[in-house]
């Protein structure tokens, strides 16, 4: 119910075309055709009458063919704006086919906002690196991750079409989630999950991070 549909966001076009703004009102870009990275860490999307989340997800969608890395950070989310970027990026097959990162930390997005991108990063094939960091991110959160993704180290691969060298494995950074860090101390309660964070923990310069692959 919450899905932002192609045909709602080109509706707004050209009357009530999305204009996103820094915090020093500089119009950022939208057209992500044209660019590899979107940065929009702690920006104002302007589009009359619809909440913030609802209007990050309009201004992303369709504008992702060419990005590689999203920046989204510190943008209060919280759970609702969890779910609809999670929506926006698996809003077709197609939609971000070369994005590798992506950064929604300091959001708030807590078990349900983490748990509907969990599930539509696990979608995206090119996908290497999310940023969770500061989210409220709890046993839920981290029970979906563990089911769409499995415990290991990178690996260097040959494509066998290609021929070249590719890095496989994904990276999750979960630093000042403070339950979580509960839950690795509690392994007696969370047995299964505090196993899984066991081994998937590696020493990373954001704090707490997590090393795995996609679930086959």
């Amino acid at each position: 119910a919450n899905a932002i549909s192609r045909a709602e966001a080109v509706s707004l076009e050209p009357t009530k075309r999305p204009v996103l703004k820094s915090h020093g009102g500089e119009p950022l870009p939208l057209d992500g055709k044209r660019m590899s990275k979107l940065d929009w860490c702690g920006v104002m999307c302007q589009i009359a009458g619809a909440p913030w989340p609802k209007r990050c997800a309009m201004a992303l969608l369709g504008r992702g063919v060419g990005l590689v890395e999203i920046d989204v950070s510190r943008n209060k989310l919280h759970g609702e704006g969890g779910v609809l970027l999670a929506h926006t990026l698996a809003s077709s097959p197609h939609a971000f086919p070369h994005l590798q990162t992506i950064d929604f930390s300091h959001n708030h997005v807590g078990d349900e906002g983490f748990a509907a991108m969990t599930g539509a990063l696990a979608g995206l094939q090119q996908f290497r690196e999310a940023n969770a960091s500061s989210n409220g991110i709890g046993t839920q959160g981290v029970a979906v991750l563990a089911a769409h993704f499995t415990p290991g180290p990178k690996q260097v691969v040959e494509n066998e079409e290609t021929g070249e060298s590719e890095v496989t494995g994904v990276q999750f950074i979960l630093a000042d989630n403070q339950k979580i860090a509960d839950m690795k101390a509690s392994s007696q309660r969370f047995t299964v999950l505090a196993d899984f964070l066991k081994k998937a923990t590696q020493k990373g310069k954001h704090g707490l991070t997590l090393m795995l692959h996609h679930s086959t």
